[in-house]
C-alpha cells in the first residue's frame, strides 16, 4: 500500500450550501464543523479511492487527518494520512487519497486533533463511509503490482513453503477432457490462490460441444465466486489446430462460452486468451502462423486495424495469455522475447489487455557464451520486464529444466539460485499474496 495522500482548497459558498454540517464531538471543538463526502474511484483499476470533508475551524487551528480501513475481506489494514493544519472560519475541502486492493471494501472518515502530535482526538465527522473498489478484471491485483505462482505439479507445497508469503496463483489443467478441473479450483479457492485454469474438448470436436457442456463449465466456474478465476480454453492451441476453417471453429466456440457465463452471471472470471506461444507464434517468417486465427476477439477481417476486432463489451478477452521459456533455444533478457509480440500485435490493429504468463521458463545457466546471463539474472531481468511493462500475473515453470530446487534447501546449484530469486519476488512489495 502506498501511503495515503491529502490536498486542502477552500470550498466555496455554494459548496457548503448544500452540504449537511455535522458537529464535531467534544466541547473543546464545539465551533469546528465537518462534512464527509462521497469517495470517488480514480486509478485506471478502480482500486484506488479518494474521499474529502468540508472543515469549518471555527477560528481555531486545528490538524485534520484522513483515516481509511478495510472492511472486508479481512477487517484490517487501517491507514492514516499526515495531519494538514487549517485555520479561519472559512470552510476548507481536505482531500485524502488511498491505494487500495481491488475487489475490497473500505471505510473512511476524518478526524482533527489541537496539534501535530496530540493522540486526543479533538472531534470527527459523526459518520464514516464505506466505498467498495473494482478493477479491470476479477482478480485484478492493481496497477503496478503482479501476482505470481507456481504450476500444478508435486513439489508445490514444497516450493510454496521456502517463501514468506503464500503464492497467489497456481496454474492447472484438465490436459485432454473439456471442463474445468473443478477440484484444482476448489483447492486454491480454499488456500485464498487465484486458480489459473484450462481445458481441452475430449470427447467432442470444435463443432459438437453442446450447450449443455458448456453451461457445465459456466456453472463450475459460478459456483466458487465470489472468488476469482481466471480460465481460458484450450493450450497452446496453435500447436494443434492448424487450419484456418478450425481456428475459426475454436474462435466461435470460445466466444460461445463466455457469453454463455456471463448470461448466468459468472462474474467472478476472468477469461484470458488461449496462451500464446511467446514470441514464436509472432514471427511468421520462422513459425508460418497468424497469430489472430485464435484469438477470439478476431472478426476475421484484414484491415490490420482496430476494425478487426471486437471491442468494449463485445469483447470476450479480459486479459492476453502467453508462454515464454527463456533458456538454450532463446537465452536473451526478456524485452527480446516481449517486443516481437507486441510490435506484430500493433501491426495488425491490436493492443495487449493486462498481459499474463501462465507458463514462465527460465533455464539453469543458458549457454549463450555471457557468463552473466545464468537463470537468476534472466528471471530478475524478466520480473522487472513483466512490472515495467504492467503484467498483471505470472506462472513460474518448475519442471524439467526449468525446475527449482532438487537438493537440500537453501542450496547453492542453479536450481536453487533461481529459486532464490523467486523469493525475492514474492517478499516484493509489488507482489500482491492472498
Amino acid at each position: 500500500m502506498k501511503p495515503p495522500k491529502f490536498s486542502v482548497a477552500l470550498v466555496g459558498a455554494t459548496t457548503v450550501a448544500v452540504a449537511v454540517v455535522i458537529a464535531s464531538g467534544g466541547a473543546a471543538s464545539a465551533a469546528v464543523t465537518g462534512t464527509l463526502n462521497l469517495a470517488t474511484l480514480d486509478s485506471p483499476d478502480r482500486s484506488n479511492f479518494s474521499w474529502s470533508c468540508d472543515i469549518d475551524p471555527g477560528g481555531a487551528t486545528i490538524y485534520v487527518l484522513g483515516r481509511s480501513w478495510r472492511v472486508r475481506p479481512g477487517g484490517t489494514d487501517t491507514a492514516e494520512t499526515p495531519r494538514q493544519m487549517i485555520s479561519g472560519t472559512t470552510v476548507r475541502r481536505v482531500t485524502f487519497q488511498r491505494d487500495g486492493d481491488p475487489y475490497s471494501s473500505y471505510g473512511y472518515r476524518c478526524l482533527w486533533y489541537s496539534s501535530p502530535t496530540s493522540t486526543s482526538e479533538l472531534g470527527k465527522t459523526a459518520n464514516s463511509l464505506i466505498v467498495d473498489t473494482s478493477g479491470r478484471f476479477p482478480g485484478d491485483p492493481g496497477t503496478n503490482k503482479l501476482a505470481t505462482g507456481i504450476n500444478d505439479n508435486p513439489t508445490f507445497g514444497t516450493v510454496q513453503a521456502h517463501m514468506s508469503h503464500p503464492f497467489m496463483l497456481r496454474r492447472s489443467y484438465n490436459l485432454t477432457n473439456w471442463g474445468v478441473n473443478l477440484a484444482a479450483v476448489q483447492n486454491d479457492v480454499a488456500a485464498g490462490r487465484i486458480p489459473v485454469t484450462s481445458w481441452k474438448l475430449s470427447p467432442y470436436r470444435l463443432t459438437t460441444v453442446p450447450n449443455s457442456a458448456v453451461d457445465k463449465v459456466c456453472s463450475d466456474l459460478k459456483s466458487v465466486a465470489p472468488h476469482p478465476v481466471w480460465a481460458s480454453i484450450y493450450h497452446e492451441p496453435e500447436e494443434n489446430i492448424s487450419t484456418a476453417t478450425a481456428a475459426a471453429d475454436y474462435r466461435a466456440l470460445f466466444r460461445r462460452t463466455v457469453n454463455r457465463c456471463r448470461a448466468i452471471g459468472g462474474t467472478n472470471v476472468a477469461w484470458l486468451s488461449p496462451f500464446f506461444m511467446a514470441p514464436f507464434t509472432f514471427k511468421p517468417a520462422t513459425s508460418a502462423r497468424d497469430w489472430r486465427w485464435w484469438h477470439p476477439d478476431w472478426k476475421g477481417g484484414n484491415t490490420h486495424t482496430v476494425a478487426d476486432w471486437y471491442t468494449g463489451t463485445s469483447s470476450v478477452i479480459d486479459a492476453d495469455a502467453f508462454d515464454i521459456y527463456i533458456g538454450t533455444k532463446n537465452p536473451n533478457p526478456f524485452a527480446d522475447h516481449w517486443t516481437p509480440v507486441t510490435s506484430k500485435m500493433a501491426t495488425d490493429g491490436y493492443t495487449p489487455k493486462n498481459p499474463v504468463v501462465g507458463e514462465f521458463g527460465v533455464q539453469a545457466d543458458p549457454p549463450d557464451g555471457d557468463p552473466a546471463a545464468t537463470g537468476a539474472t534472466l528471471m530478475r531481468d524478466a520480473w522487472q520486464g513483466m512490472l515495467g511493462q504492467h503484467f498483471a500475473g505470472a506462472v513460474w515453470w518448475n519442471n524439467g529444466g526449468n525446475s527449482f530446487c532438487h537438493g537440500p534447501y537453501p542450496g547453492n546449484d542453479s536450481d536453487c539460485a533461481r529459486e532464490h530469486v523467486l523469493a525475492d519476488i514474492v517478499a516484493d512489495s509489488r507482489t500482491v499474496h492472498p
